[in-house]
């Protein structure tokens, strides 16, 4: 069989790895018919060149109407957009008799974390009125990928890896470990689900976890030193009052080995502590994002060891 699949915020940062994976010649149009995108300006480059690769471009938000015949619909739409745009598309893709949905999460799953936070509060409230919508006609796939590989680099520079000056500083232990996924390979990945569960629901779960890999500050500062011919040192700025801290969290959760730490906590732990040290000027801001953080004793005792050197 050969379906249909509309991708919104098609032009996004994730987006055209999944327009493209679907316009791959192994996949269309043999399995795939039409890959509708979704986009707020169809006349950007991004667009026209989607266009170019036989994708049918669409200006503005997705209807009832557009969706009509549109077996899979993905939202890979910015995390600025709010939780009523994303629920009035699942509704609109729910009336329209859309068989598969997959809701915007491609980060960590939220069901496993043991702190809140606004972004993943949202994804989680979402996902949920998205299967409530559904009502067991529309299959909602959740799908968690951790970090995306082409951001670490991407933004490098402002979590403290700062491969011009052979210096890695991080906010963790550098040997603990996180999952890492490239845009390319959450593309390829969605487009295979699609195909599966359009075709039969049953044959892809309702949650999803990615993973391409699995690793640590130290193991990038060794695969990037390995590749320009340099030593990168690893500094980490986590005071021994932190370790005790998470130490004590990690032994009360049932992990007896600090090295164990939970990967997306720690992964979370680096970027929003170190956005912290760098750059004062949004201290106030993420001071309010971590007043909903449940996990204080870890992650309040490293900012606050972060303000005090600032």
């Amino acid at each position: 069989m050969t379906i249909n699949v509309a991708i919104a915020g098609a032009t996004g940062h994730l987006g055209p790895y999944v327009v493209r994976a679907f316009l791959e010649p192994s996949i269309h149009p043999l399995q795939v018919k039409r890959v509708v995108a979704f986009t707020r300006n169809a006349t950007s480059d991004s667009a026209k060149d989607l266009e170019t690769r036989g994708a049918e471009v669409i200006e503005g938000a997705p209807t009832v109407q557009d969706l009509k015949g549109i077996d899979v619909f993905i939202n890979v739409l910015s995390d600025k957009v709010s939780v009523d745009v994303r629920d009035t598309y699942a509704q609109a893709a729910a009336e329209a008799g859309v068989k598969v949905y997959f809701p915007n999460e491609f980060v960590a799953d939220a069901r496993l974390l043991d702190f809140e936070h606004p972004l993943y509060k949202m994804k989680l409230a979402h996902a949920k009125r998205a299967r409530e919508l559904g009502s067991g006609k529309m299959k909602v796939v959740s799908v968690y990928s951790g970090q995306f590989l082409d951001y670490l680099f991407w933004g490098g520079a402002m979590i403290g890896l700062d491969t011009v000056n052979r210096t890695y500083t991080v906010s963790v232990l550098p040997a603990n470990k996180f999952g890492i996924t490239s845009m390319a390979d959450v593309g390829t990945a969605l487009a295979r689900f699609s195909i599966l569960a359009a075709e039969n629901p049953a044959s892809v779960p309702d949650h999803v976890r990615l993973s391409a890999d699995a690793v640590s500050f130290a193991e990038l500062a060794t695969v990037v030193g390995n590749e320009r011919g340099e030593t990168i040192e690893v500094k980490s700025t986590i005071c021994k009052r932190c370790l005790s801290s998470i130490a004590a969290f990690t032994r009360s959760n049932g992990d007896a080995d600090i090295t164990e730490f939970h990967p997306d906590r720690c992964l979370f732990t680096t970027f929003s502590t170190f956005l912290l040290s760098r750059s004062p000027t949004v201290l106030a801001s993420y001071r309010r994002s971590l007043r909903d953080i449940k996990v204080v004793d870890v992650i309040l005792t490293l900012e606050n060891e972060m303000s005090d050197k600032a």
